[in-house]
């Protein structure tokens, strides 16, 4: 069979079989036809998925420092979220939400544990976190 597959869309079937078999590849045509026709199939629908999620969503690129980096992707896994989303929160949350004071719990517990913090900057860390619970 010569690329007949490509005269029949695969986006008006509801599967890769009903297509295969539209195209007669099942009945008539070797393991070579068939396997042309779904590899078709498949980046076709790949395609068509892809432009599809493009119409309804934009990706935006950013760039961090090595170290803020780090320190995103630890906060991110602190809550069990993946980077892109733990982000999104922060962003759409304007960061006057529970996750901002808990991660700045937790910055507090990770400084008392290290033993190194002054009793002052406790106190600025307290009135942060008072300021924010009020907000």
């Amino acid at each position: 069979m010569e690329n007949k597959n490509q005269k029949i869309q695969p986006q008006h079937f509801a599967s890769v079989y009903d297509y295969l078999e539209a195209l007669g590849v099942l009945e008539f045509g070797d393991h070579q036809d068939i396997q042309e026709a779904k590899s078709f199939y498949w980046s076709s629908y790949r395609k068509r998925r892809k432009e599809d999620f493009d119409k309804k969503n934009k990706s935006i690129s950013i760039s961090f420092k090595l170290d803020d980096y780090f320190r995103l992707k630890k906060d991110a896994e602190s809550f069990k979220m993946p980077l892109s989303k733990y982000l999104k929160e922060q962003i759409f949350n304007k960061g006057t939400n529970t996750s901002e004071i808990e991660l700045l719990l937790l910055d507090l517990i990770v400084e008392l544990e290290d033993e190194e913090i002054s009793q002052d900057l406790i106190v600025k860390r307290l009135e942060i976190l008072l300021q924010k619970l009020q907000a």
